[in-house]
């Protein structure tokens, strides 16, 4: 079983901006100067500072974004099993938490990168296709129900090609990104493979 946390981006900018106004207040209303509460600020300072001289390096925006998300509990966590040696057909367990439970999502397995230009990844299966894509939704229409607390569970089946997408050539992951209403955006994804 595989599980792997991945920040949400579109927070990244409001949380780092709200504690980058907030360091101020902690340090005035903190008196310990413990090792700890500086590795905190030195990892919430870091966007703010890199924003205002040059972009920041995507592994400094993924750490902070991490970290300041982790502190909101709005760290999204995917556990899928199997996710390596797949077959066509096999059924992939996925439980997904930390969703925003006032959007829509969609789950599949897709190409690992994505087209420049094309805001929609390129997955495996077809829409009509029962089992090998998910809407997570709370919306009527949906195949996989996101309950108020941004949890899903759900199960996929595995297939290795696609329209635009084929897994025995090409790195694949299974995918969540957000929806049609909210323009295809990665959210989280975990590797996965297929037998040869």
């Amino acid at each position: 079983m595989k599980t792997i946390r991945t920040a949400r981006p579109r927070a990244v900018t409001a949380i780092a901006a709200l504690m980058a106004l907030s360091l101020p207040l902690l340090a005035a209303c903190s008196d310990d100067g413990s090792e700890e509460q500086a590795s905190a600020t030195a990892t919430t300072e870091a966007p703010a500072s890199e924003a205002s001289s040059e972009a920041p390096s995507t592994s400094a925006a993924a750490e902070s974004s991490e970290s300041a998300e982790a502190a909101e509990g709005g760290e999204v966590k995917i556990t899928a099993d199997p996710v390596e040696n797949l077959a066509d057909g096999q059924k992939i367990s996925v439980k997904v938490t930390g969703l925003d439970p006032e959007a829509g999502y969609y789950g599949a397995i897709c190409a690992a990168e994505g087209v420049p230009g094309k805001p929609m990844p390129d997955c495996t299966g077809e829409r009509g296709e029962a089992g090998t894509q998910q809407w997570i939704t709370q919306k009527d229409g949906g195949t996989a129900s996101l309950s108020p607390a941004g949890e899903t569970e759900f199960e996929l089946t595995a297939k290795q090609k696609g329209q635009a997408v084929d897994c025995a050539t090409q790195e694949c992951v299974l995918k969540i990104f957000g929806d049609h209403t909210e323009g295809f955006e990665d959210v989280a994804d975990i590797p996965v493979t297929f037998a040869s």
